[in-house]
């Protein structure tokens, strides 16, 4: 399980990258150009981030199971990221 964690939280990290790489692609067709996808992707990454810290952030510290917690929202990201295209 020790070993598990850091891989998982690697595998979570190189998904994202690729969801910014796709996110930029599809807002490059509607955009036009790559440095305003560019700014797009990145100023709702750093929202999301934002919006999770303080919707998130001190339930996850009081929970009894914070990295489950951390594994459903990877799931439900997932899941979106699956339908993404068909949606």
């Amino acid at each position: 399980m020790q070993i598990l964690v850091p891989i998982l939280f690697f595998c979570s990290g190189a998904t994202a990258l690729i969801y910014e790489v796709i996110w930029s692609k599809y807002l490059t067709l509607m955009l036009g150009s790559t440095a305003q996808a560019q700014t797009v992707v990145l100023a709702v990454f750093m929202g999301g981030l934002a919006v999770g810290n303080r919707l998130f952030g001190k339930r996850a510290d009081r929970a009894k199971r914070p990295l489950a917690i951390y594994g459903y929202i990877e799931m439900a990201i997932g899941v979106y990221g699956f339908f993404f295209n068909s949606l």
